[in-house]
């Protein structure tokens, strides 16, 4: 068994009892599936906005797409979004996958943006969100043996009461391309802020935001082992970490099934 599949098992199984948790405290909110949002003509273009330290490059691109909000609609990860409303950047949607308690700090400001959310999210984001609140299920073909062997997403499709699912890499970017793919349909998908590296701990996140999150996350991939020199596509000297490096072979998987439709913006880091 390759240690990437060892360590989402040992993740899997950490994390299942939070999850069904937080669907059970989520139900009362559980009110609109991400159906609802279900795009028939490929009228826009969509912007997928992640949170790497290359974002407050790509700001000035950011604001004229937003100005034209007809042609474009831009996605934000849970981690960028304030970085990107405080820039003056106004998004059609968030979208956070987020489980854990310390998460709710991500989205603790004031927005009435449509929440794009999973149903394992942090109830306290749920619950504070002023926008309105589209869930999914994520597609998560692993069998609980615990629960009469069903897999996760069926599991949740049972506690939730939704049906619709996406099918994600392992992070929050990764649930916004597949939103924007199948649910928006866009005609073409830009990614911004997909950087997969960093140069600098203290900027691991856009902007410097969260530093106490960033360090926890070099920290924890450091002990592990886990974490990688590299040079970026400009040649840069860079450092990644194994999931950095998961995340990226997905996108990269996805980027050859619609090669003329996802364009990388970002313009430095690992994806090209």
């Amino acid at each position: 068994m390759d240690t990437d599949l060892k360590r989402n098992i040992r993740t899997m199984a950490r994390l299942k009892d939070l999850w069904e948790s937080n669907i059970v405290a989520n139900k009362q909110y559980i009110k609109q599936d991400i159906r609802m949002l279900w795009n028939d003509f490929q009228n826009v273009d969509g912007a997928l906005v992640a949170a790497s330290p290359a974002l407050k490059d790509n700001l000035v691109e950011l604001k004229e797409k937003s100005r034209s909000s007809r042609l474009t609609e831009i996605c934000v990860v849970d981690m960028a979004a304030k970085y990107l409303i405080d820039s003056g950047i106004q998004p059609d949607y968030v979208v956070c996958c987020e489980a854990k308690p310390e998460a709710a700090k991500l989205l603790d400001f004031d927005c009435d943006i449509p929440l794009i959310c999973d149903v394992i999210t942090n109830p306290e984001i749920v619950k504070r969100w002023k926008g309105e609140k589209y869930f999914f299920v994520s597609n998560n073909p692993c069998i609980d043996l615990d629960n009469d062997n069903q897999t996760f997403s069926e599991r949740h499709k049972r506690l939730s009461g939704i049906s619709t699912m996406l099918t994600l890499g392992g992070n929050v970017g990764s649930a916004g391309l597949s939103f924007m793919l199948s649910v928006r349909n866009c005609r073409k998908v830009y990614l911004y802020g997909h950087e997969f590296c960093w140069q600098k701990d203290e900027d691991f996140y856009c902007g410097g935001i969260h530093k106490e999150l960033a360090q926890k996350r070099v920290e924890t991939e450091q002990r592990a082992g886990t974490s990688y020199d590299k040079k970026d596509i400009i040649g840069r000297d860079v450092q990644t970490n194994m999931s950095l490096l998961v995340f990226l072979d997905w996108y990269r998987t996805v980027i050859r099934q619609y090669p003329d439709v996802i364009v990388n913006q970002t313009g430095v880091g690992l994806l090209n």
